[in-house]
């Protein structure tokens, strides 16, 4: 049976970026800590394995869909999931799920992983100054689909009889967003800005470009001097925790620390010389690293993008305006 262990961390225990509304019900915030463990881990590996076979995208956002899906198919307190509604010429419904102590509530959920760089230095409370790495979207755009969109498609009556929800349930719709924000490193010690919504504590990393990266590993050794740096060169990397001591003491098997040499087709329309990859800066001896970073506290990632990027970032911002997608 296929080992899904380092996803099911990531999956289920990386903070959401998006918080629940304030009106959330009990049950299902209790659904939301729940700890791994309670989970048919089992089940949920056979369940994942089909999926992922019938899969014909390389996307990570498709692949981490499917892990949530398997997970929450597999826990205890779900008691119908239903995946992939499409509603015809509108949206698609990741998932729609039952628990055991709600039975006539229907929880609509969005299912993202994302990951988005700041372009300011402290960050910034517009939504649309965090950009993603390929330049394809922002923050702001995502939030807006999801609770402009996607969530807001089953108050709609003839919506919810168009897939089959019964007049006597209800329908409750929350993100469900995990990722994580990069800052640039410059100014670390700046006081940061986030967009109204954000987790407080969701996860963080810095970012650099290529020609920074030096200057970058120096000013955290320089702090941490028995740290190790690691380069998480595929994609799919970015949505799976590592163990670091087994990979200090065995090697790094697909981590590198030469420049990549494969850019994938959106790379290369993008214009950029090699594809933005993602890294992890962690202590060999497990004690914190100083500064304020990563999702644990061993660890600073960090995301490495070509030099250039920011002017490109800008440039693509205002594409976006005049496109009318920044509304």
């Amino acid at each position: 049976m296929q080992n899904y262990s380092k996803e099911w961390e990531w999956g289920w225990k990386t903070p959401l970026l998006l918080l629940p509304p304030p009106s959330f019900p009990a049950p299902a915030r209790e659904f939301l800590r729940s700890p791994l463990e309670n989970i048919d881990l089992t089940l949920a590996a056979n369940f994942l394995t089909e999926r992922l076979g019938l899969l014909k995208s390389s996307r990570i956002g498709l692949r981490f869909e499917r892990i949530q899906e398997a997970l929450f198919r597999a826990h205890p307190a779900t008691s119908e999931l239903r995946a992939g509604i499409v509603i015809p010429g509108r949206t698609e419904i990741d998932l729609l799920q039952k628990i055991t102590s709600l039975p006539h509530v229907w929880f609509h959920w969005e299912v993202a992983v994302k990951f988005y760089l700041a372009l300011d230095q402290e960050g910034s409370e517009d939504p649309d100054r965090w950009i993603g790495p390929t330049l394809r979207d922002t923050f702001g755009i995502k939030a807006r689909t999801i609770f402009k969109k996607q969530l807001t498609i089953l108050n709609e009556p003839e919506m919810r009889r168009l897939i089959g929800i019964q007049e006597e349930d209800s329908v409750i719709a929350a993100p469900y967003v995990r990722g994580i924000l990069f800052l640039p490193w410059k100014k670390l010690q700046r006081e940061q800005f986030a967009p109204p919504g954000l987790n407080p504590v969701g996860s963080r990393g810095f970012w650099v470009e290529e020609s920074e990266l030096a200057d970058f590993k120096s000013s955290l050794q320089a702090k941490s001097p028995d740290g190790k740096f690691f380069y998480f060169t595929e994609r799919n990397d970015w949505i799976r925790t590592h163990d670091f001591t087994e990979i200090i003491e065995n090697g790094p098997n697909l981590l590198i620390e030469t420049r990549l040499s494969r850019p994938s087709k959106a790379d290369l329309e993008m214009d950029l010389k090699f594809p933005p990859f993602q890294g992890t800066y962690v202590r060999s001896n497990g004690h914190q690293c100083e500064g304020r970073g990563g999702s644990r506290g061993e660890e600073i990632r960090f995301f490495c993008v070509p030099d250039g990027w920011l002017a490109k970032a800008e440039r693509a911002l205002e594409s976006m305006r005049h496109l009318g997608r920044l509304k």
